[in-house]
C-alpha cells in the first residue's frame, strides 16, 4: 500500500480551477451574494475525503498571516474568521 505524502493528493478539488474557491470578491459587487459564490465550492468541500485536513491547515495559516481568502475546508474566509475567534475565546475563558 502507497502511502500519501502530503494531505492534498487526496483532495476532491484535484485538478479544479481555483476559480472556483477564490471567486472574485470585489468590494460593494458581491454584497450579499457570497453564498451563491461559494456555492460550487462547497459541493467539492462536502464530498471530500481530507476537508479537516484542509481546514487545519489554513487556519494555522490564517493564525499566523491574518490573510483570509477563498473556500478552505468547507467554509468561507468570514466563516473561518468565526471559527478562529471562537477558538481564541475558548482558550482564554476560565474552565
Amino acid at each position: 500500500m502507497q502511502r500519501r505524502t502530503w494531505w492534498g493528493e487526496d483532495a476532491a478539488c484535484q485538478g479544479v480551477g481555483h476559480h472556483i474557491f477564490f471567486p472574485d470578491t470585489k468590494k460593494g459587487e458581491c454584497k450579499g451574494k457570497l453564498v451563491a459564490l461559494y456555492a460550487e465550492a462547497k459541493t467539492y468541500c462536502e464530498r471530500c475525503p481530507v476537508t479537516s485536513e484542509c481546514l487545519e491547515s489554513q487556519l494555522k495559516y490564517e493564525v499566523e498571516t491574518f490573510q483570509h481568502d477563498g473556500m478552505w475546508g468547507g467554509l468561507t474566509p468570514t466563516e473561518r474568521r468565526v471559527l478562529i475567534a471562537d477558538r481564541e475565546w475558548k482558550k482564554r475563558s476560565p474552565r
